[in-house]
């Protein structure tokens, strides 16, 4: 049933239209104590609720865009989503088509800060072809994990808020055609 959602670009905002965004890139590697010398060492920390789409990382952060240093680990924050940012951690980053839910280009066994840097250029040129929030960059899970409450799922939260048939967050899978927004 969850897999009939589209990604939730801008989910924290009451308006949801496109404003251009330019990524800026932050240089400075500042030294964090807190490490993921692999992958899944970091997605062994995270619910089950921050998985889309059974494939990626989506961990929800309603704070400004930009660079954050959050608990002692660098991150970027971008449209109300949050991605580790470490100059010396690598990451699997995924240019994601939000309309299709497929993977538009890779950006693996990059540090976490230049991959999520390519991904982010290119996905803020290919929003502001498509003056939509269509595309967005996010890690791709190498596996599930046995601690997941799969009862705990990304769109959770929607249940009391939006009527399960809200054409808001529903389209049909059964076909090709780009699905409208609606913002």
């Amino acid at each position: 049933m969850y897999k009939r959602y589209r990604h939730r670009p801008a989910w924290y905002r009451t308006n949801r239209n496109y404003v251009r965004y330019v990524h800026a890139p932050y240089y400075v590697r500042r030294h964090h104590t807190v490490r993921y010398y692999s992958y899944s060492d970091y997605y062994r920390t995270l619910p089950y609720r921050y998985v889309y789409y059974d494939t990626w990382v989506r961990y929800r952060y309603n704070y400004r865009d930009g660079y954050q240093w959050i608990n002692g680990y660098p991150y970027y924050i971008y449209n109300g989503y949050l991605h580790r940012y470490s100059h010396y951690d690598e990451c699997n980053f995924e240019l994601v088509d939000g309309y299709s839910n497929t993977t538009y280009t890779t950006y693996y066994g990059y540090t976490c800060a230049t991959g999520y840097d390519l991904c982010a250029d290119l996905r803020d040129q290919l929003n502001y072809q498509q003056s939509s929030y269509r595309y967005f960059c996010s890690e791709r899970l190498d596996r599930q994990y046995d601690h997941w409450d799969y009862r705990d799922v990304f769109y959770g939260d929607l249940d009391d808020i939006f009527d399960q048939n809200d054409d808001y967050y529903d389209y049909d899978l059964n076909t090709d055609d780009d699905y409208d927004y609606g913002y």
